[in-house]
Formats: structure tokens, sequence, C-alpha cells
């Protein structure tokens, strides 16, 4: 008796890892997963559930690029906010944005909905610095594996009680066991803020495509008393937007932003670098806690040379210019970023 019972226990085990081995529940967003509804007090009304908040369906189970694209059916919802007026998605070259009549503190709460009704789990939620971050979730096409992210970073706009939401999406393709970044899809970006408009109750999201702004970006080399720099044909306002949108499409990421004092901290990324840190060699040792979590991160300050023209000096994490071979790549890659 007790054999046969090792034997079954053995086999229901067996069974269990080979379900997990072959599930994947990045997979299981695409398709809506019924769920006992809430009860809701008396007195309440429960929430309309619309359309627009459904999952895509898959018939055959496996996700694909293009299930994951479209199948959800845009319709509009009945979650419109008040004192909502004019939702509109706003393209400047590779540059993106919603742009809202409301507040950002008007805007978190929905959006962050958005996200979880539409299946995603969040990495960050932070309120405090604007910022909302999608885990990673992963996806088949043409039997390849991607992996995407969303972003969506919170401003305040240009003219009183408005906000500007700013979406950048991460994408990645498996080869050799190794995940190598791809190319941005630019349209399933607006697609996204297209959805996230509709969400929050515009039923005719309008789309404005802006003339490119010419920009013209020069690098300052100073040396390593003044450091290096970049000057660049915008205001201070277009400048700061511009700056922290190319640094998040480059795959990069803005940890702190204090536009009042002009300079923010951003983290760019350095396999290389965060390797060596992260070893149990001599370098690891060596390497304090400050000095290990400083590895890729550098203040960026902005300072107005006139109304349309303003320079970006990049530093280290004390405030100190730096011109050391990894801050010249991050400001070859900001150049880059910002002339196109």
């Amino acid at each position: 008796m007790n054999h046969r019972f090792s034997l079954l226990g053995l086999l229901l085990v067996s069974f269990a890892l080979n379900g997990c081995a072959n599930y994947s529940a990045s997979h299981e967003y695409y398709k809506a997963r019924p769920e006992a509804k809430l009860e809701i007090p008396p007195g309440l009304d429960r929430p309309v559930e619309q359309l627009d908040m459904a999952l895509p369906k898959v018939a055959d189970g496996n996700t694909t690029y293009s299930n994951y694209r479209g199948d959800c059916k845009q319709e509009s919802t009945t979650l419109k906010m008040a004192n909502q007026q004019d939702l509109s998605v706003v393209r400047e070259g590779n540059f993106i944005w919603l742009q809202a009549d409301a507040n950002p503190e008007q805007l978190w709460e929905p959006t962050r909905n958005f996200l979880k009704h539409k299946g995603f789990t969040l990495a960050q939620d932070d309120d405090e610095l604007g910022i909302l971050e999608s885990d990673w979730f992963e996806y088949q096409e043409d039997g390849h594996t991607l992996r995407d992210k969303y972003r969506l970073r919170f401003e305040y706009g240009k003219t009183a009680g408005s906000s500007e939401i700013y979406l950048s999406l991460r994408s990645e393709l498996l080869l050799a066991d190794q995940w190598q970044p791809r190319d941005t899809d630019v349209e399933l970006e607006i697609e996204m803020l297209k959805r996230l408009a509709l969400y929050l109750g515009d039923s005719e999201v309008e789309f404005s495509e802006l003339a490119t702004a010419d920009t013209e970006v020069t690098l300052q080399d100073r040396g390593k008393k003044g450091g290096l720099g970049l000057i660049i044909n915008h205001s201070f306002n277009d400048t700061w937007r511009r700056t922290i949108q190319a640094i998040e499409k480059s795959g990069n990421t803005v940890e702190e932003r204090l536009v009042n004092q002009r300079f923010l901290i951003a983290r760019f990324e350095d396999e290389s670098e965060a390797a060596k840190a992260r070893n149990s060699s001599w370098m690891g040792s060596v390497l304090t806690p400050s000095q290990k979590h400083a590895v890729g991160r550098y203040r960026i300050e902005f300072f107005i040379l006139d109304e349309n023209r303003t320079e970006i000096q990049i530093q280290n994490l004390q405030g100190k210019v730096t011109s050391s071979k990894r801050a010249k790549q991050v400001m070859s890659q900001l150049e880059q970023a910002l002339s196109e």
C-alpha cells in the first residue's frame, strides 16, 4: 500500500512539473479569465464593464503579435471623468504623448486601472515620480519569442490644469538564449495611447502629427575640468521633455526628475559595468555599496543659455562634471537620439 501511494505521489509531482514547464503565465493575459464577481455593498452601483476593457481572446491558446496588436474592440467606455475634455494623441517625429485637460492626479488611478484591465502587471507604480511601468510579457511571432514592456510617465502640461502622458515601449527578441533589443514599434505606441484615451472617456480620439522641429545638437568637450555638454536649439521646457523621452526610448531609465532645480538622475544600461559590480571578484569586493549603486547612474543638469538654447551637462551623482569614457558614450548616445 505504501509503495502504491509513493508511486502515485511521484506521478503527481512529475505531472505538476511538466505542466509548469509548458505553462507561460505571460500568454494567459491575452485571454479573458472568468472570475467570480465581487459582491457590491447595498447602495453602490457595479462598475460598467465595456468591451474595450476586455482582454483579447485567442482561439488556439497561443499568443501572437497580431492578437496582441488589435483583437480588442475599441469602443467608448462610460467611465468618462468629471471635467474631462479634449484628449488627443500627439506625435512629433519619434516623440509621442497623450495630451489631456486634466491634472496628472486625476489621470493616475484611471490609467493604472487601464493597465490592469488590459492584463498587465506593474513593475513600477510610483505616483510621486509619476511613473507606471509594466512588467515584461512574452509572446510568439513567426516562431520567435519576443517580450515587451510599457512605461508611462506623467508630466504637467504647458497650460494650467493639463497633463501630458508619455509612453515608451521596449521590445526584445530572444536569440541564442540572450535577449536582444528591437527597434521600437512607434505605431503600437500610438495605438496604446489611443486606447488609453478611449478608456478615459473620449469617444473620438484626436490624433495630431506635428511637423518635426529641426533640432541642432552640438557636443562640447571641455576636458576634465569643464566636462561634457550638449547645446540644443530649444527652450528649456522643450529640451527637458525631449531629453527624458530620448533617454527612455534608448532603453534607459529616468529615476528622478527635479524640474524646478533643472536636473534629473538617469540610469544608463551597461551590462559590462553592471557585471563588474555584481561579480564576486576583487572589483566587487573593493566597491562600496554606494559605488555599486552608482554604476551607470548620472546626474544630467540643464542650463538656460537663452530662450531658444539650452545646454545639458553630464555629472556624477555628487554633481561634479565628468568626461570619462562611459560619460562620453552616454553623451554620444543622447546626441544621436536628440538629433533624430
